[in-house]
Protein backbone atom coordinates (compact mmCIF):
# COMPACT_ATOMS: atom_id res chain seq x y z
CA UNK A 1 0.00 0.00 0.00
CA UNK A 2 0.87 3.38 -0.95
CA UNK A 3 -0.15 6.81 0.75
CA UNK A 4 0.60 10.26 -1.20
CA UNK A 5 -0.43 13.26 0.56
CA UNK A 6 -2.73 16.03 -1.94
CA UNK A 7 -3.04 19.36 -1.14
CA UNK A 8 -5.77 21.58 -2.05
CA UNK A 9 -6.22 24.84 -3.37
CA UNK A 10 -7.65 25.92 -0.08
CA UNK A 11 -4.72 24.60 1.76
CA UNK A 12 -6.97 21.33 3.18
CA UNK A 13 -5.49 18.03 2.08
CA UNK A 14 -6.20 14.23 1.31
CA UNK A 15 -4.68 10.91 0.70
CA UNK A 16 -4.57 8.92 -1.95
CA UNK A 17 -3.90 5.27 -1.44
CA UNK A 18 -2.82 2.83 -3.99
CA UNK A 19 -2.48 -0.99 -3.48
CA UNK A 20 -1.47 -3.93 -4.80
CA UNK A 21 -3.26 -7.19 -4.92
CA UNK A 22 -1.37 -10.31 -5.41
CA UNK A 23 -3.44 -13.73 -5.50
CA UNK A 24 -2.01 -17.06 -4.70
CA UNK A 25 -1.90 -18.32 -8.25
CA UNK A 26 0.14 -14.90 -9.51
CA UNK A 27 2.60 -15.13 -6.69
CA UNK A 28 5.12 -17.06 -8.79
CA UNK A 29 4.50 -15.32 -11.56
CA UNK A 30 5.53 -12.11 -9.32
CA UNK A 31 8.38 -13.68 -7.76
CA UNK A 32 9.88 -14.55 -10.85
CA UNK A 33 9.88 -10.66 -12.11
CA UNK A 34 10.79 -9.16 -8.74
CA UNK A 35 13.95 -11.47 -9.18
CA UNK A 36 14.32 -10.50 -12.63
CA UNK A 37 14.11 -6.72 -11.63
CA UNK A 38 16.40 -6.96 -8.86
CA UNK A 39 19.27 -8.72 -10.73
CA UNK A 40 19.04 -6.24 -13.28
CA UNK A 41 19.40 -3.13 -10.68
CA UNK A 42 22.35 -5.22 -9.12
CA UNK A 43 24.25 -5.65 -12.39
CA UNK A 44 23.45 -2.06 -13.84
CA UNK A 45 23.73 0.19 -11.52
CA UNK A 46 25.48 -2.43 -8.55
CA UNK A 47 24.59 -3.53 -5.17
CA UNK A 48 25.79 -0.04 -3.16
CA UNK A 49 22.40 1.54 -4.65
CA UNK A 50 19.91 -0.72 -2.69
CA UNK A 51 20.33 1.54 0.40
CA UNK A 52 21.74 4.51 0.17
CA UNK A 53 19.16 6.95 -0.38
CA UNK A 54 17.66 6.29 3.10
CA UNK A 55 20.98 6.95 4.94
CA UNK A 56 20.43 10.12 6.79
CA UNK A 57 23.67 11.60 5.21
CA UNK A 58 22.66 10.40 1.73
CA UNK A 59 24.34 12.87 -0.83
CA UNK A 60 22.28 12.85 -4.31
CA UNK A 61 24.92 12.58 -7.03
CA UNK A 62 24.58 14.67 -10.44
CA UNK A 63 22.61 13.32 -13.09
CA UNK A 64 25.50 12.68 -15.37
CA UNK A 65 29.00 12.57 -14.43
CA UNK A 66 31.91 14.27 -16.62
CA UNK A 67 32.74 11.32 -18.60
CA UNK A 68 29.24 11.51 -19.78
CA UNK A 69 27.86 8.11 -18.16
CA UNK A 70 24.70 8.19 -16.13
CA UNK A 71 24.47 8.64 -12.49
CA UNK A 72 21.68 6.98 -9.82
CA UNK A 73 19.64 9.42 -11.01
CA UNK A 74 18.50 7.99 -14.35
CA UNK A 75 16.32 5.21 -14.86
CA UNK A 76 14.89 2.54 -16.79
CA UNK A 77 11.22 3.20 -17.41
CA UNK A 78 9.38 -0.47 -16.59
CA UNK A 79 5.83 -0.91 -18.25
CA UNK A 80 4.29 -3.54 -15.39
CA UNK A 81 1.01 -4.19 -17.47
CA UNK A 82 1.95 -7.18 -18.63
CA UNK A 83 2.59 -9.01 -15.30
Amino acid sequence: TESKKFTHDDGSFHYKKHKIYLYKEDFQAFRENMEEMMDYIITEKGQEVISERHQKDFKKEETESGDGNQTLDSFTDVDFDDI
